[in-house]
């Protein structure tokens, strides 16, 4: 969701990318099937390892629903002074001004949750030389990011 305050301006970029559907009809599916199989298993079973064990799973089903629910889209704002972007939890600012270097490739690791591509962002400041962002439209990110040499 863009929030706007009087300290910033409108965004010249805004992505809001959701999980693929396979993946989450499957976070979805697993943290249910979890849930279920906990309770039938504190239920029904019988023993201490019963016991311990039900709590456990349903625990790890909640969890596993928690995690698609909010990390279920992963957003990217870019302002005249900064970029905003995370999923969930999951969030950082960065710099516009820090961007040096812009280059495409196709998404990695766990970006390929939510787009086929991605823009790598060379920083000259902060943790990470780099920082790899998913987009579904990269023609657009790249238009909206100032020129690498500053012109």
């Amino acid at each position: 969701m863009i929030r706007i305050s009087r300290q910033q301006s409108i965004p010249e970029h805004y992505e809001s990318i959701p999980l693929r559907s396979p993946v989450r009809a499957l976070g979805w599916s697993a943290a249910v099937l979890a849930i279920v199989a906990g309770l039938i298993v504190a239920a029904v079973g019988e023993g201490l390892v019963a016991e311990l064990l039900g709590p456990v799973i349903v625990t790890l089903g909640g969890v596993v629903l928690a995690a698609v629910w909010k990390c279920g889209r992963y957003e990217l704002t870019v302002g005249t002074a900064r970029i905003e972007l995370g999923t969930g939890p999951f969030r950082d600012t960065l710099a516009t001004g820090a961007v040096e270097s812009m280059r495409r490739r196709s998404a990695t690791a766990w970006r390929k949750l939510f787009a086929d591509e991605e823009v790598v962002l060379g920083l000259t400041i902060g943790r990470k030389p780099e920082y790899a962002v998913p987009t579904r439209d990269p023609d657009a990110l790249e238009a909206a990011l100032p020129p690498p040499d500053g012109s």
